[in-house]
């Protein structure tokens, strides 16, 4: 296995519940990349969109992909094009309230 360049690279996992106290074995999200850190996961409410922290520029960006209108384990984020989101800061968490 090649040495990575990212110190703690991280992974996003998913596991869905079968009966009251079984789960299904967690299975990687297919969006991760093997160098980078996804991390910090949020979702909405509604259970439609998912927030994921990336660190691609050595300062971490949001992004998001929505659920419903995709495959639940798709390979495609995409980065929150908002303006007070995305800054030069390192920004590794998002919430949102209704």
């Amino acid at each position: 296995m090649e040495e990575f360049t990212n110190l703690s690279p991280e992974d996003v996992y998913v596991s869905y519940k079968k009966t009251e106290t079984t789960w299904t074995k967690p299975k990687k999200m297919k969006f991760c990349q093997l160098e980078l850190n996804e991390a910090t996961v949020s979702m909405t409410p509604d259970e439609r969109i998912l927030y994921v922290y990336r660190d691609t520029k050595q300062n971490g960006d949001l992004f998001q992909i929505d659920l419903l209108a995709t495959s639940r384990n798709t390979d495609s984020l995409t980065l929150i094009k908002i303006p007070e989101v995305n800054t030069k800061a390192w920004e590794s968490h998002i919430y949102f309230n209704e």
